[in-house]
């Protein structure tokens, strides 16, 4: 039992600091949640992905492409953001 309850512990860390990596980025948890379980663990990811790709994952919709917008953009104000 005790096995399996340090995987749940492990697994819980992990997620704390992948959602840790996000932390004051204007991005709400809950966006932050979905670009994770979409495979976007770090900010950077997010930064440099295309806008297809970000728009083709489930539960990003449009408030969640403003949140990521206004993160790129000032970030990265030369690229626009994902326009």
């Amino acid at each position: 039992m005790s096995v399996v309850l340090n995987e749940i512990a492990a697994a819980m860390l992990k997620s704390s600091q992948e959602l840790g990596r996000f932390a004051g980025r204007g991005i709400s948890q809950r966006t932050i949640e979905t670009l994770i379980e979409a495979g976007y663990i770090f900010p950077e990811h997010v930064l440099f992905a295309d806008l297809p790709g970000l728009r083709a994952v489930k539960g990003i919709g449009k408030k969640a492409l403003a949140e990521i917008d206004a993160y790129r953009k000032r970030i990265l104000p030369e690229h626009g953001g994902p326009g």
